[in-house]
C-alpha cells in the first residue's frame, strides 16, 4: 500500500482559493514531489505507478508516506537503469536530438520498492546528458581527423604507424594503466603521438565532467584544456592586440589562459593541460613566457601535463637553450607520476 496521492482538478482549484495549504518545505531539486497536503478529503488515493511529470499531473506526498520512506531501510530497484547507444550519446551531445532518457530535463526517476514497508517510490537520478553536451562541445575543438577516435581503453596498435607493433603495445599498456599521469612524448612524425595525446585528453575530460556532475555546487568551470602550440601562440597574439581596444571581443580570448587555469584550481579541480606539437614554439618573447606560466601553474597544483614533440630533448635544447628546455620539459616528463616516452622508428624489417 502506498500513501502517494494525486492532485485532481478540484484540489488544484482549492490551492488557488487558499482552502488547501502547502507548508514550507526544505528546497529540493524537484518541486513536483516535495509538497505535503493536510486537507485529506480533497485528495484521492492513487495506486501505483504514481504520475510522473511527463503525464501532466502534479504529485504530492502525505506525511504518512514521508514517514514510511524514513523507516524503510531495504530498497530494491524495480527498473533497469536506462542507457544510450554510442550513436545516441553523440546525437544528444551535439544537440541533434533530445535525450531519450530524461526528455531534456537532465534527470529521471527509477522505481524502487521498499521490502519492509511495501511502499514504492521514484528515486531521482542525474541523467548525465548535460555532461555529454559539455564533452562534445569541448571535443569539437580537437583536430577533425582524430574526432572519430574511441576511448583509450579501446585503442589497439596500428600497422600503418612508423612504430613496431610490440612498441605500440608496450606504450598502450602503460598509458591504459595510468591515464592520469603526466607524459612527454618524443619521436618522429607518424608514430601516433598526437593520437595518444588526444586519447589521454579524452580520458581527462571525461573524469573532469564526471566530477562536475557529482559536485553539487560546481559552477561549470573548465578544468581540462587541449591546444595546439601553434594555434595557442596565434591566439595569444590576437588577444594581446584585442586587449588594446576599448571594448575587447571576448570571443577572441585564447582557448587556455593563466586566468582560466587559476580559476579551475581555485574551484578545487585537478587541471589538465594537453599541448600538441610543443616543438613548434619559438622560445622568445612574451609568447613563450605565457606558456611557461600556464605549465608552472598546472605543475605546482599537481595537475596533469601532456605534450608531444617531433624533436628530441637535445634538439629542443639547441633551439631553446639548455636551461630553458630542461626546465620546461621536466614539468611534463620527469618527476613523480611523470614519464618521458620515446617513439622509436618502426624497424625496416617490420615495414
Amino acid at each position: 500500500m502506498t500513501f502517494c496521492r494525486r492532485v485532481t482538478t478540484e484540489i488544484a482549484a482549492a490551492f488557488e482559493e487558499g482552502r488547501v495549504t502547502i507548508p514550507d518545505y526544505p528546497a529540493e531539486p524537484h518541486a513536483w514531489d516535495r509538497a505535503q497536503v493536510y486537507n485529506r478529503p480533497e485528495v484521492e488515493w492513487l495506486t501505483w505507478p504514481p504520475c510522473r511529470p511527463e503525464d501532466g499531473e502534479e504529485r504530492v506526498y502525505t506525511p504518512e508516506y514521508m514517514d514510511a520512506c524514513k523507516r524503510e531501510t531495504e530498497w530494491q530497484q524495480c527498473e533497469s537503469t536506462p542507457t544510450l547507444t554510442a550513436e545516441q550519446e553523440k546525437a544528444v551531445g551535439l544537440g541533434q536530438i533530445k535525450c531519450p532518457i530524461c526528455d531534456g530535463r537532465c534527470d529521471y526517476g527509477v522505481l524502487h520498492h521498499g521490502v519492509l514497508t511495501g511502499i514504492d517510490r521514484l528515486v531521482m537520478r542525474n541523467c548525465g546528458c548535460k555532461r555529454l553536451c559539455s564533452f562534445w562541445r569541448e571535443w569539437q575543438h580537437t583536430p577533425l581527423r582524430f574526432q572519430g577516435a574511441g576511448p583509450l581503453a579501446e585503442l589497439k596498435p596500428y600497422a600503418e604507424l612508423r612504430l613496431s607493433i610490440e612498441r605500440q603495445e608496450a606504450i598502450l599498456e602503460g598509458l591504459k594503466a595510468h591515464p592520469e599521469h603526466s607524459y612527454l612524448m618524443l619521436g618522429p612524425p607518424k608514430t601516433g603521438k598526437s593520437f595518444l595525446l588526444l586519447a589521454l585528453y579524452r580520458e581527462a575530460l571525461q573524469r573532469s565532467l564526471d566530477q562536475q556532475v557529482t559536485d553539487r555546487y560546481n559552477s561549470g568551470v573548465q578544468s581540462v584544456f587541449y591546444v595546439n602550440a601553434t594555434h595557442l601562440l596565434a591566439q595569444q597574439s590576437a588577444w594581446a592586440f584585442e586587449q588594446n581596444k576599448e571594448f575587447p571581443d571576448p570571443n577572441k580570448e585564447p582557448t587556455v589562459t593563466p586566468e582560466k587555469i587559476a580559476r579551475a584550481i581555485k574551484q578545487g579541480y585537478r587541471v589538465g593541460l594537453f599541448v600538441d606539437e610543443i616543438d613548434k614554439v619559438s622560445f622568445t618573447g612574451s609568447k613563450m613566457s605565457g606558456l611557461c606560466m600556464m605549465v608552472n601553474l598546472v605543475y605546482e597544483s599537481c595537475g596533469q601535463l601532456v605534450a608531444n614533440s617531433n624533436e628530441l630533448e637535445s634538439e629542443l635544447a639547441l633551439r631553446w637553450g639548455v636551461n630553458e628546455a630542461g626546465t620546461l620539459l621536466r614539468r611534463f616528463g620527469d618527476g613523480d607520476n611523470a614519464w618521458t616516452i620515446m617513439f622509436e622508428d618502426k624497424p625496416e624489417a617490420c615495414a
